[in-house]
């Protein structure tokens, strides 16, 4: 993959942001007494509005397209009162919205909603994605919302930018995204998905959540002490760059990437996370891969995380009405456009349905891994056909551990040494570890 092509698309846009982040003369002022979206209502689309200094209640915008919203250099805050609409939303589809220099706290979102809620799908619903939505959020407070742990503090469509923000203290999860040509860079997310229980944590939390999103940036956030993973990219992500992240203390795994294809995970720093106490076996490595095709995970920094770097296959089951489609159904991505299985990443069960969720050709390269549980690769005690299609394409490779666990490779039923044994081989030596062909 060659991610690099995404600079010239997603940061220039950023930059000439920044540089009209200041008042300007022609600002339609919204006062802390107005109705915003009366003031809204009554401009064109594409005006640019400035909250002015001080606490602005009641505020529940419906941009139109090319909209942008700042606050005061003196300061302004936006606090719902405990209201369950959002302080901004997209019904249908507006795009290239803008809102920056703002703190807004106080929300109450309903489950599947978000105090910016910009989303490019109704959230839960597989089959109806909307147009990408472009919307550039910099500078943002977002900060002790409540609500249902199933929602978030922002949720945005394609082509959308979350720079420079911080989003903290939330109910609900940090960030929610779907679509393509993402990018999400240099916030610092914490505290968030308070909500949620240790077992609720794997549905919708944490600090940041993408569903199919394709093609798309994450780098140089800080990421810690959210209830759930940090980063997470779950199903149908596809060609997903997760770097230069500090990640540290979530109660899941740092970095997960599930049923999803062509991840590039690399250059992280990654401490102290899956420290939760409902998960266990592989899922709270500092980094996870779980059926997944085409991943590389390399030049990653991980420290006293409760599992290293691991890759599970659960194929067997996946096979469901969420992960599994006809061949020829397409999924929909953030544009609207069909978004078919790769044939490259296409598997048939004996029945001859698709089945493609799987972990091959998963690259663990150059990590250094440190005061860390097990690292390695498992099928979960699955069939012997999945463990063999996992063990002959994962590759781990020059990466160096310290004060480590031990290593998965295989359920003892499928290798040696100790073939035969059921129990997961967890705690192999370095020197059965390698005697696989690792490191």
């Amino acid at each position: 993959m060659t991610p690099t092509r995404f600079f010239s698309l997603l940061v220039l846009p950023f930059f000439i942001l920044v540089a009209s982040a200041c008042e300007l003369p022609g600002d339609v002022v919204i006062a802390t007494t107005d109705n915003a979206q009366a003031v809204v209502d009554a401009n064109p689309a594409g005006t640019r509005y400035r909250f002015a200094a001080g606490v602005h209640t009641n505020v529940h915008v419906v941009p139109k397209d090319g909209d942008s919203f700042l606050g005061a250099d003196a300061g302004a805050i936006i606090d719902g009162g405990g209201a369950s609409d959002p302080a901004f939303r997209s019904f249908e589809v507006v795009k290239d919205v803008s809102i920056f220099n703002l703190a807004i706290t106080n929300y109450n979102p309903t489950p599947y909603e978000a105090v910016i809620d910009a989303g490019s799908q109704e959230w839960g619903d597989t089959g109806t994605w909307r147009a990408p939505t472009n919307w550039a959020i910099y500078s943002v407070d977002l900060y002790d919302n409540t609500g249902a742990y199933q929602s978030a503090a922002i949720k945005v469509g394609g082509g959308s930018t979350i720079t420079d923000n911080r989003i903290f203290d939330n109910n609900g999860a940090g960030i929610w995204g779907h679509g393509e040509n993402m990018y999400i860079a240099d916030n610092e997310i914490f505290g968030n998905s308070r909500a949620a229980t240790d077992s609720e944590a794997g549905n919708h939390s944490g600090g940041i959540k993408l569903v199919a999103v394709h093609d798309s940036i994450v780098t140089n956030n800080n990421v810690h002490d959210n209830q759930g993973p940090g980063i997470w990219c779950d199903a149908n992500c596809d060609n997903v760059e997760i770097h230069n992240n500090f990640v540290t203390d979530n109660e899941w795994a740092g970095v997960q990437y599930e049923v999803s294809f062509r991840g590039n995970i690399h250059d992280n720093i990654v401490t102290n996370n899956g420290q939760g106490d409902f998960r266990n076996w592989l899922w709270d490595g500092g980094i996870v891969v779980s059926n997944s095709v085409d991943v590389v995970v390399s030049d990653n920094i991980l420290d006293g995380n409760d599992d290293g770097i691991t890759v599970i296959d659960q194929r067997t089951a996946r096979n469901d009405g969420r992960f599994s489609i006809a061949p020829g159904e397409p999924r929909r991505i953030g544009s609207g456009q069909a978004f078919e299985i790769p044939s490259w990443a296409q598997v048939f069960d004996a029945d001859g349905e698709l089945e493609y969720w799987r972990s091959e050709d998963v690259r663990v390269l150059n990590n250094t891994i440190n005061n860390s549980g097990a690292s390695g690769a498992s099928n979960g005690g699955g069939d012997e056909a999945v463990g063999s299609d996992l063990y002959a394409t994962t590759v781990f490779s020059g990466n160096t551990y310290t004060n480590f666990f031990g290593f998965y490779w295989a359920t003892g039923s499928d290798v040696a040494p100790n073939a035969g044994d059921p129990e997961y081989q967890g705690n192999l030596t370095l020197a059965q570890w390698q005697a696989f062909g690792n490191d």
